[in-house]
């Protein structure tokens, strides 16, 4: 499924980039859904965890990060002073990049290899694409587009090739890696299962697309923990954001907020 996961998230990014390639000064200026986050620091975003990937010493910051969700806060600070052209460009130039490395590590022994992500756990290198294939899903249809989001434009597909690697994600990696409870589970499992706090490190915080460490989980004797928050809470900065499913909350709802959300 992993290798799904690529072909997904270059379908993703292609949406991504027709997007935004089709936006004007005033719509790059828009408060996303994802609370003090315009449009233009949502792409940002997205285009900095590629970047972020191939980059030695952003990795490693990431990998032993204290808060993703600061991370991710710092890294779209660094390119608020940039152009729209230049926040484009890093997302076309390093996401073609990532998406070779991706394909690679789908491949053992590299793709079973744990990789740390800081306070989000700990992920097998090949559910990396996993990860922003559900990244990519999340900030495009719940942050962007409306009726959440405030661009009026077509919504992409959610269809098997997407949704297959995304809940591959909530349903494989995160439980089987983060050290973190889910809501309404007795704790960690003797492999440290569990599920990261709703941040962007994924969707706004969108995750980024974890990675993991050496050696093989060991299985855990637990139940099976509660099922994961639904997309909507994985932006923890989202407007309104409390693990309710996407479908209770209203557009006018979430897109209402204070002017000085918008950056």
């Amino acid at each position: 499924m992993s290798k799904q996961a690529v072909v997904a998230l270059r379908a993703e990014r292609g949406e991504v980039l027709a997007l935004a390639g089709g936006l004007t000064p005033e719509e790059w200026a828009m408060p996303s859904d994802c609370r003090g986050w315009s449009v233009r620091d949502v792409v940002a975003h997205m285009g900095s965890l590629f970047h972020l990937l191939l980059d030695p010493g952003a990795a490693w910051k990431a990998m032993r990060a204290e808060r993703v969700e600061s991370l991710n806060d710092e890294l779209v600070d660094v390119r608020r002073s940039w152009s729209t052209g230049q926040v484009l460009d890093e997302y076309e130039t390093w996401s073609r990049r990532t998406l070779r490395l991706l394909g690679v590590v789908q491949v053992p022994p590299l793709g079973a290899i744990r990789l740390p992500l800081g306070d989000l756990g700990t992920y097998p290198a090949n559910l990396l694409a996993n990860s922003l294939v559900f990244d990519h899903y999340a900030h495009l249809r719940l942050d962007l587009l409306a009726p959440f989001g405030p661009l009026d434009r077509p919504v992409p597909p959610s269809d098997a090739l997407r949704l297959g690697p995304t809940l591959e994600w909530l349903l494989g990696g995160i439980p089987s890696s983060a050290a973190t409870p889910w809501p309404g589970s007795t704790g960690p499992s003797t492999s440290g299962s569990g599920a990261p706090r709703a941040t962007c490190g994924g969707s706004c915080r969108a995750a980024p697309g974890a990675c993991s460490s050496s050696s093989p989980a060991r299985p855990s004797t637990r139940p099976p923990p509660s099922p994961p928050p639904p997309p909507s809470s994985w932006c923890g900065r989202r407007s309104g954001a409390t693990g309710a499913p996407v479908t209770s909350r209203s557009p006018a709802t979430s897109r209402s907020r204070p002017a000085s959300s918008t950056t």
